[in-house]
C-alpha cells in the first residue's frame, strides 16, 4: 500500500473542508429560515440524539478501520462487507423494534414520535454510522480525494435540497421533508462510495476474527469519543429539557462555530493517526505529533 504523503493529505481535505464548511453554514441558515426557530429546535435535537446513538451502535469501530486496512491491507473488502452487513440488519431490527414501542421511545428520548418521525430518525441513525465507516475505510486507504469528494457530495447536496424545499415545498409537513432531504444526499454520498471501492474479488465470507480485532481495537476509542461528544452536545439536549425547542433552534445556529472548530481537529486527527500508524519509529511518530500540536495549537489560538 503507498505511503502516505501527511502535509498533502491536510492541504488537500482542508480545501475540501473549508468549502464543506461553508456549505453547512448555508444548510443551518435555510433550514432555519424554512423550519422556524421550533421546528429547527426539533431537528437539531433529533439529529444530536441520533448522533449519540449511532456511536453508541458503532462501539467506536470506525475509529479502528484506518488503523486495520494499514496493517491488513489484504482483508479491507472485510470492513466494506461488515459495514453494508450491519447496516442492513441494524436498518431492519431498529424499525421493527421502533415501530412496536413507539411510545416507550418517545419517553425515553423526551420526543413525541409519529411512526414516519421514527423511521425517518431510525434512517439518519443508520446511513450516518454507514456514511462515517465508509469515509474511515477510505482514509485508511489513503484515498483522501474520494473521501473528500464523498462529503462534500453530502453535504453539497444537502443544501441543494434544502434549497429546494426552501423554493417549491411551501406546504406539507417541512420537518419531514428537511429529513428526507439529509437522508437523500448521505444515502448517494455512500452509493459514490460503494461504486468507487472496486473490488477484485469479494470474500466468499466474512473473517469474524477479524472483525473482532476491529471491535477490540474501537472499544478503547469509544468511551472517550462519546465523552467528547457529550462535552460539546450535551448542552443541545439540556437546553431542550429546560427551556424548549424554541431555545434549542436559536441555540443550534450560534453554536455552529464551534462546530467548525470540532470538524478541523477531527480532520487532522484522522489523518494523523493514519500517518502514525504506517510509521515504526517511536521518535520520528514523537516529532510528526509534536509538529502538529504546535501548529494547531496556534490555530487555535488564532480562532478563539
Amino acid at each position: 500500500m503507498a505511503g502516505i504523503n501527511l502535509k498533502k493529505n491536510i492541504l488537500m481535505g482542508g480545501s475540501f473542508r473549508a468549502i464543506i464548511m461553508i456549505f453547512s453554514f448555508f444548510c443551518s441558515l435555510i433550514t432555519a429560515r424554512y423550519l422556524g426557530v421550533e421546528l429547527k429546535g426539533e431537528y437539531s435535537y433529533l439529529v444530536t440524539v441520533g448522533g449519540f446513538l449511532w456511536m453508541i451502535l458503532d462501539l467506536g469501530v470506525y475509529r479502528s478501520y484506518p488503523y486495520l486496512i494499514r496493517k491488513y491491507p489484504d482483508k479491507i473488502y472485510n470492513l466494506f462487507k461488515w459495514a453494508t452487513l450491519t447496516f442492513i440488519l441494524e436498518a431492519i431490527i431498529l424499525s421493527v423494534l421502533g415501530i412496536s414501542l413507539l411510545k416507550v421511545w418517545s419517553k425515553i428520548l423526551d420526543y413525541n414520535f409519529k411512526p414516519e418521525y421514527m423511521l425517518l430518525f431510525i434512517g439518519y441513525i443508520t446511513l450516518s454510522k454507514y456514511f462515517m465507516q465508509m469515509q474511515s475505510i477510505y482514509l485508511g486507504m489513503n484515498k483522501i480525494l474520494i473521501q473528500s469528494l464523498g462529503d462534500i457530495l453530502n453535504s453539497g447536496l444537502c443544501l441543494l435540497f434544502f434549497l429546494l424545499a426552501f423554493i417549491f415545498i411551501k406546504n406539507g409537513d417541512r420537518l419531514s421533508v428537511i429529513f428526507i432531504a439529509t437522508l437523500m444526499a448521505v444515502a448517494i454520498a455512500i452509493i459514490y462510495f460503494l461504486i468507487n471501492s472496486k473490488p477484485r474479488t469479494l470474500p466468499k465470507g466474512l473473517n469474524f476474527k477479524f472483525i473482532t480485532s476491529a471491535y477490540s481495537y474501537g472499544i478503547r476509542v469509544f468511551l472517550s469519543s462519546i465523552i467528547i461528544m457529550l462535552l460539546i452536545r450535551v448542552d443541545i439536549v439540556l437546553i431542550k429539557r429546560m427551556l424548549g425547542f424554541r431555545e434549542v433552534g436559536i441555540y443550534s445556529i450560534a453554536a455552529h462555530i464551534v462546530d467548525m472548530l470540532q470538524v478541523a481537529s477531527n480532520l487532522v486527527g484522522g489523518y494523523l493517526f493514519v500517518k502514525l500508524s504506517d510509521t515504526e519509529d517511536d521518535f520520528t511518530k514523537w516529532q510528526l505529533m509534536k509538529k502538529i500540536m504546535m501548529l494547531f495549537g496556534t490555530f487555535l489560538t488564532v480562532a478563539n
